[in-house]
């Protein structure tokens, strides 16, 4: 009995942290997509992208980018993907944090690049 409990311990911390590092890869490929192009003319070329999920609500991230960017739907399309999926980790297993709202950062446009 203690075997097979042990198994089913050492299974789902496998599971766990496999879906850590799945979602861990999902923001390396946001913030490489959000980077590829960062360059602009003025503050409104820049974008915020929120991505991710906290216990509590709201995003756990944001990247900066550039509406110039060509991986810029990419961008969005992957950070939709880590949001929805951080949800449901968070959620599967009962996660909890501190309540703290994110403030959307502002992004500006400075020697041409996006920061």
């Amino acid at each position: 009995m203690k075997f097979v409990f042990l198994t089913l311990l050492l299974s789902f911390s496998a599971f766990a942290t496999g879906d850590l590092e799945r979602l861990n890869t999902h923001v390396e490929v946001l913030k490489t997509y959000a980077s590829f192009d960062l360059s602009c003319d003025s503050d409104s070329d820049c974008v915020a992208i929120a991505a991710g999920h906290r216990p509590c609500g709201g995003p756990s991230l944001y990247v900066v980018s550039s509406k110039k960017n060509s991986f810029i739907s990419e961008a969005k399309r992957t950070a939709k993907m880590l949001t929805r999926e951080q949800k449901a980790y968070n959620i599967a297993n009962r996660r909890i944090s501190h309540c703290a709202i994110l403030s959307i950062p502002r992004s500006v446009c400075e020697a041409k690049l996006c920061k």
